[in-house]
């Protein structure tokens, strides 16, 4: 079973993500993270993956699920987190070796209120980042 640590990094109206284009599966967004190493927790995981996939340093805020996707052979743990350094840009993760025409991963800040209308992977996740997404946008415009 393959263990990945991800975060859901949402600042001034936009979510971070990374953005694939696929070959295989189309036009998806992927929540961030990846594959903890031995010796590694899934909190140090996090955050070495989001430098590596974005650089951006983060710092979590806290944990906010974690979801069993056996089926495809992955266990994942999300965190919230925020940015503390860093710009967001292509990091030196593996995933950029592999690029080509047919796997594109592309560094994005999606506004939140286009969440709704697309598809996320882990899709285990993407029902709970969706509603949490709607309850961040419905306390922004209640506290104003």
């Amino acid at each position: 079973m393959r263990r990945t640590a991800r975060a859901i990094i949402i600042e001034d109206g936009y979510i971070y993500l990374l953005k694939r284009i696929t070959k295989k599966w189309g036009v998806y967004y992927s929540i961030p993270g990846g594959g903890i190493e031995e010796n590694e927790t899934p909190e140090q995981a996090v955050i070495r993956e989001v430098e590596e996939e974005l650089s951006l340093k983060v710092e979590i805020i806290k944990p906010f699920g974690e979801y069993d996707e056996s089926e495809y052979g992955n266990y994942h743990y999300l965190f919230l987190c925020r940015i503390v350094g860093g710009k967001l840009g292509k990091g030196s993760g593996e995933e950029y070796e592999e690029e080509n025409p047919n796997n594109l991963h592309i560094p994005d800040r999606l506004p939140l209120n286009l969440v709704k209308k697309e598809t996320f992977m882990p899709a285990k996740c993407e029902k709970d980042l969706k509603k949490y997404v709607e309850r961040v946008i419905n306390d922004q415009i209640n506290s104003h």
